[in-house]
C-alpha cells in the first residue's frame, strides 16, 4: 500500500496546493523544509489550531 501526502488549503474546500509520494517530495513540491511539514502534522494531530494549510496522507491500494 502506497501513502500520497497533500498540502492542502485550511478552510472547508481543502484545495490541493501540492502533492508528493514522500514527505521529502511534498516539502521540496511545496518549497518548505521537511521539518516544517512534520511540524505541521504534529500540530494537527495534537488537535491545534490549522492554520494557512493542512497535511493529509491517504493510502492507495495499487
Amino acid at each position: 500500500m502506497e501513502r500520497l501526502y497533500f498540502m492542502v488549503t485550511a478552510d472547508e474546500l481543502e484545495w490541493p496546493i501540492a502533492v508528493g509520494r514522500s514527505i521529502e517530495e511534498l516539502a521540496k513540491d511545496a518549497g518548505k523544509s521537511e521539518t516544517t511539514i512534520y511540524s505541521k502534522m504534529r500540530r494537527q494531530k495534537k488537535g491545534l489550531k490549522i492554520i494557512g494549510y493542512k497535511v493529509e496522507v491517504v493510502k492507495v491500494e495499487e
